[in-house]
């Protein structure tokens, strides 16, 4: 993907996202769209969702890209 086309893809997805985005039940949609859609990844094998990570109790992270090391907590928008 040239970086032409990364831009026009990346303002698309900010255009199809715009006023969107719950915590819950959109995390992994937004994740899987920009990592293929802008990035050009393929998002199934890039990211891990609701990793368990041991704090003092068990809790989970949204997301996980271990080939970058990129740990993701998502919010909503309000």
């Amino acid at each position: 993907m040239t970086d032409m086309e990364k831009r026009a893809a990346a303002a698309k997805f900010s255009a199809d996202w715009k006023g969107r985005g719950d915590e819950k039940q959109e995390t992994q949609r937004f994740w899987m769209e920009l990592l293929t859609k802008v990035f050009g990844v393929d998002g199934s094998a890039a990211i891990t969702f609701e990793v368990p990570v041991k704090l003092d109790h068990t809790s989970f992270i949204d997301g996980y890209i271990e080939s970058t090391r990129v740990l993701i907590e998502q919010k909503g928008r309000t």
